[in-house]
């Protein structure tokens, strides 16, 4: 389902009873207003997938796209591994 909509980027959530998947998009460059745009609102995901229950969030990453690695890197997700060609980082919450 898409957590959230923007004109610059798009959040899509996969969930079930045990994980919280985060499909973040494809970004060719970072500005300034993005990254602080993006970093709020990944925050008050958190936020939110903490109260209903999640002590982790996972992000699923095609291995090209360096500079949401990056960006993932800097908000404290670590890589995991790989799943269906892409790259897997958990975060705790």
């Amino acid at each position: 389902m898409t957590l959230v909509q923007k004109d610059s980027f798009t959040v899509d959530l996969e969930y079930n009873e045990h994980y919280a998947i985060v499909h973040l998009p494809k970004v060719d460059k970072f500005t300034k207003g993005i990254y602080l745009d993006m970093s709020i609102v990944f925050e008050d995901m958190k936020e939110f997938l903490k109260v209903v229950g999640y002590d982790h969030v996972w992000a699923a990453l095609e291995p090209t796209n360096k500079p949401m690695i990056k960006f993932v890197g800097k908000i404290g997700l670590t890589f995991q591994g790989e799943a269906e060609d892409l790259n897997v980082y958990r975060g705790d919450l």
